[in-house]
């Protein structure tokens, strides 16, 4: 088999995988729409609105999933969820403090105390600590999940479509990455002719 033959053979492969992936695209945006109007039918029952804009909080805030381009050479995009990665470093900082405080425990042999002059020995350490406040210093903007502004206990078809939208997104950048490589084999495939 030739080079050439190799080539359709790929672009038919991607082909049926772009087919099946528009089809789970399309059903994952479906389902997201017939959950959301579910959990507004049973909303309705319970509070008479539904879950729409009237319901939205219009404070602005950082978006959670962001979309941004690879590298250039391959000029794909790629989905950054922030607010996971948020969650996986808060995770991360509680796991090192709480080691860092259970080898701190370990160093110290163990001795009994008198609680009140703990807590005053940390109230004076506490009160002559200087805090310096730099202007330029940004800090990192704190992502929330956008389900929270329907409530704390937001229905379970409400949470389902968020997962069904948020799929059907991360099938979108895969369809436009699909894409590309289909036109890039197809345009390879059409010089060679």
């Amino acid at each position: 088999m030739s080079t050439h033959d190799d080539k359709t053979i790929a672009l038919l492969h991607l082909l049926d995988e772009y087919e099946q992936l528009s089809n789970r695209y399309r059903a994952n945006f479906i389902q997201g729409h017939q959950n959301l109007s579910r959990a507004s039918f049973q909303n309705i029952s319970v509070s008479k609105s539904r879950f729409g804009l009237d319901m939205f909080d219009l404070r602005p805030y950082p978006a959670c999933k962001t979309i941004e381009s690879g590298d250039e050479a391959s000029s794909c995009f790629v989905v950054v969820d922030r607010l996971k990665t948020q969650k996986e470093r808060e995770e991360q900082e509680e796991l090192e403090e709480e080691t860092s405080s259970e080898k701190a425990e370990q160093a110290t042999p163990m001795e009994i105390s008198n609680r009140k002059t703990k807590s005053s020995k940390a109230k004076l350490e506490k009160d002559t600590s200087v805090v310096t406040i730099d202007e330029n210093d940004e800090k990192e903007p704190q992502f929330k999940d956008p389900i929270v502004q329907f409530g704390a206990f937001a229905p379970k078809e409400l949470k389902t479509s968020q997962a069904n939208f948020s799929a059907a997104l991360l099938d979108s950048i895969s369809l436009i990455n699909l894409r590309h490589k289909i036109s890039n084999l197809v345009t390879e495939l059409e010089t060679n002719q």
